[in-house]
């Protein structure tokens, strides 16, 4: 099991790493990055694909006020799982670094026992000979991306520059964000992946629902759809996974474009007053993917498009409309699994 201590950053592979980094700047408040390029001369002992391996790439890293930190990373040359991301997905979300290990042994029998459970290293490589990144390959277990763990001190490794877009920056609602509300990973078959979430990643309790928005748009379109939902913790990650069954939605879209199921969108902001909402929407003046509304309009979710402006990835944001409250009944299809009540079959005759 991957010993999860907190979301220390999300990594998103993009084509531009300057261009970005600003737009992140502009969006999300994050005005100031630190730059490395770990070139293969930087990198030892690397590999992708469980082959030896020369490439290179860049990094942007930054954090918003409240510690929300992205990396952003950029291949350079050669053939990593950056490279591949790149080429055969785009843009989006790669991994999220859950772990950190000092501990050189630890990390060797983390990546032992994750082998015999059929989970193979996709990437590692040793930087400046001071900090090991590892990049398990969890994409065909937990959905399209990775999961980083890394060894070492990353205060060891100093950034070649630095890069500040405060003059860029107007504020708004998403600069203020204290953390990822969740990941929403698009998944053809959610019941196949929850197990797998609990084995690899210890996420034994997840609340789950069939969901049937009253009112629902896609890109712009009034639809009538439906999809399962599952959301499961540990620490402060939070995962939601999304399996469409009924209608058009942009889950189906996303792995249809992308090849296969993947990281679709973060929860940004939640119980957003309808009022910010609007003057949110009209200072980022971009679209709505996707929307759903519930209970009467007490509240409703915006997959706003931010894809090509912070690399593949669609912003949630939940608003809240507390005047209308009611205490509807309970939908058909709420239900919640704890997989440490696991039913073993030992009653059985």
């Amino acid at each position: 099991m991957i010993p999860i201590q907190r979301l220390y950053r999300a990594n998103v592979v993009v084509h531009d790493l300057r261009a970005t980094a600003r737009q992140y700047a502009k969006l999300l408040g994050i005005k100031r990055w630190e730059v490395v390029h770990c070139t293969s001369a930087r990198l030892s002992v690397a590999s992708a694909y469980g082959y030896a391996a020369d490439y290179a790439y860049s990094t942007a890293t930054g954090s918003n006020a409240n510690g929300v930190t992205f990396r952003l990373i950029q291949p350079t040359s050669g053939f990593s799982t950056f490279t591949e991301f790149l080429i055969t997905r785009g843009e989006g979300v790669h991994s999220v670094c859950t772990t950190v290990l000092d501990d050189e042994a630890e990390l060797t029998d983390l990546a032992r026992l994750l082998r015999k459970e059929g989970v193979a290293i996709g990437q590692a490589a040793m930087l400046d000979g001071a900090v090991r990144q590892v990049f398990f390959d969890t994409r065909m277990a937990l959905g399209g991306f990775l999961i980083e763990v890394t060894g070492g001190s990353e205060s060891a490794i100093a950034a070649d520059e630095a890069w500040d877009f405060s003059s860029d920056t107007q504020p708004n609602a998403l600069h203020a964000i204290t953390r990822i509300g969740h990941f929403g990973v698009a998944v053809p078959n959610l019941m196949q992946r929850l197990p797998v979430y609990e084995r690899l990643l210890g996420l034994e309790r997840w609340n789950a629902v069939h969901f049937q928005p009253e009112h629902s748009t896609l890109n712009g379109e009034r639809v009538e759809h439906a999809f399962l939902l599952a959301i499961g913790s540990k620490q402060d990650v939070t995962f939601e996974l999304l399996q469409s069954t009924r209608g058009p939605t942009d889950y189906t879209l996303f792995q249809e474009r992308t090849g296969g199921p993947g990281m679709h969108h973060m929860l940004l902001l939640r119980d957003l007053p309808e009022d910010e909402w609007l003057a949110l929407r009209a200072t980022l003046d971009l679209p709505a993917v996707m929307s759903g509304r519930v209970r009467s309009g007490v509240a409703e979710f915006y997959y706003v498009d931010t894809r090509s402006r912070l690399g593949g990835w669609l912003v949630e944001v939940i608003v809240s409309r507390a005047e209308r409250a009611t205490t509807p009944p309970d939908p058909l299809g709420r239900f919640t699994l704890d997989f440490s009540r696991r039913d073993t079959g030992a009653g059985l005759p």
